[in-house]
Parts: structure tokens; C-alpha cells; sequence
């Protein structure tokens, strides 16, 4: 009995800087954990202003061609209008 102890003694400084390494391990870990949220955080922010600003480009350019087919059709209707009154 007293030879398990002295061995289980023996590995206990063995046992104790393996602990202390998994738990410096794990905190680092942690951090890294941390830093990665933070980016998706910062990266999420980042991809939400592009998508309003394309959005924003995209009803401006809407906006614009529809401008332009109100020309458009008002040049066909008078057209039209001219044809008919050339057909009478």
C-alpha cells in the first residue's frame, strides 16, 4: 500500500503541470473564441452598410429607369397619336 502512494505521490507534480497546461490551453482557446466573435461581429456591421448602400444604389437606379420609360412612352404615345392622325 505504502509503494501506491509513494508512486501516486511521485506522478502528483506530473499531474499538476499537465493540469496547468490544458487549463493555459483552454483559455487560449477562449480568447481566440472571443477574438472570432468580435470579427464576425465588426465583419456583420461591415456587410450590413455595403448591403444598405447597394440597396440604396439599386433604388436609385430603379428611380432613373423608370424616369426614362415615362419618356419613352410618352414619345410612343405621341407617335401613335401622330400615325392616327396621319392614317384619318
Amino acid at each position: 500500500m505504502e509503494q501506491l502512494l509513494f508512486k501516486l505521490l511521485e506522478q502528483t507534480p506530473v499531474i499538476i503541470v499537465l493540469g496547468l497546461g490544458i487549463w493555459d490551453y483552454r483559455n487560449k482557446l477562449n480568447a481566440k473564441d472571443k477574438e472570432a466573435l468580435s470579427e464576425r461581429k465588426i465583419h456583420r456591421k461591415e456587410i450590413k452598410e455595403i448591403n444598405d448602400y447597394h440597396a440604396q444604389e439599386l433604388k436609385d437606379l430603379n428611380a432613373y429607369v423608370r424616369e426614362h420609360e415615362k419618356g419613352h412612352l410618352e414619345a410612343l404615345d405621341k407617335l401613335s397619336d401622330a400615325l392616327e392622325g396621319l392614317s384619318k
